[in-house]
């Protein structure tokens, strides 16, 4: 799903392992950067209820890589397989939560924060700088 938005100039890198944890996804584009820590839970999931431990590990990557990259980070909790039961997407503790099926839309609607020459730019630096190939 991620790898469509390639085609509006977004970059992504998957799985960046970051010896003590991961970051799934990191997305990096015209709208900004954005890490994204999925969750494959089935069911229905309350926004008014969400698991803290997840909202404190999404909002950890997001710290961890405006500490890596000096920018700043939007943080995403992304559920695959959920029910999101509650107005999406929502927002939390520094953390948007929305389904997987609303990240396409959710990339095409933010506002402009760089050029797409920049977003390579950083692309292509942050990449190696976190154990990835470029794609």
């Amino acid at each position: 799903m991620l790898e469509e938005l390639a085609a509006s100039d977004w970059h992504v890198i998957h799985d960046v392992s970051l010896g003590h944890g991961n970051i799934d996804h990191i997305v990096v584009g015209p709208g900004g950067l954005f890490t994204i820590e999925t969750k494959s839970r089935r069911g229905k999931v309350f926004l008014d209820s969400i698991d803290q431990k997840m909202l404190g590990q999404a909002y950890a990557e997001k710290k961890t890589l405006e500490t890596i990259t000096a920018m700043p980070v939007r943080s995403l909790l992304v559920f695959s397989q959920a029910y999101l039961v509650g107005k999406v997407p929502a927002y939390s503790r520094g953390v948007t939560i929305l389904p997987a099926r609303m990240l396409t839309g959710f990339f095409s609607r933010q506002k402009p924060a760089m050029s797409a020459e920049e977003a390579v730019a950083i692309y292509v630096r942050l990449a190696p700088a976190v154990g990835q190939a470029l794609s």
